[in-house]
């Protein structure tokens, strides 16, 4: 039922156990989770565990997920923040483009949960986010050109 799912939620954790490794991977809906005991956490251990492209992956941005199609991806914003947070606590441009992407996330939520307050209808969210999608892509890419260590 997790893995048909419209929405699922997916992290991983490794550990080691009597000298050898052991990873755990979680799939959860709203009301479901489903807990899998691999031998490791590699991409292929735990790809076989998802119906591949079955409704909208949210994940945090481990290269083991690459194998779910980003069209269907929802990256973590918790995880997204973070990043966020540790790039504006830098110094020089790093700092710059981490509160420039912090701002742009606190829009996001503010539209979101007005949203959830009925204050707008969906179309309209979707014409507010459109143009945060466009600042969010120009800030990262402007960033990527700045060539950041780190």
């Amino acid at each position: 039922m997790v893995q048909a799912s419209a929405v699922k939620y997916t992290d991983a954790t490794t550990w080691t156990r009597r000298g050898k490794p052991l990873s755990v991977t979680v799939l959860a809906t709203k009301t479901l989770s489903a807990f899998f005991i691999t031998k490791d956490g590699s991409r292929d251990t735990i790809e076989p565990l998802f119906d591949v492209d079955v409704g909208m992956l949210v994940s945090d941005r481990a290269s083991i997920f690459s194998f779910w199609s980003m069209y269907l991806r929802q990256i973590c914003w918790s995880h997204l923040i973070r990043k966020f947070v540790y790039f504006s606590e830098r110094e020089g441009l790093a700092r710059k483009y981490g509160r420039d992407l912090l701002a742009l996330a606190a829009l996001v939520f503010d539209y979101w949960h007005a949203f959830l307050d009925g204050k707008f209808e969906r179309e309209e969210l979707c014409r507010w986010m459109k143009p945060l999608r466009s600042a969010f892509r120009e800030t990262l890419d402007r960033a990527v050109a700045a060539d950041i260590e780190r």
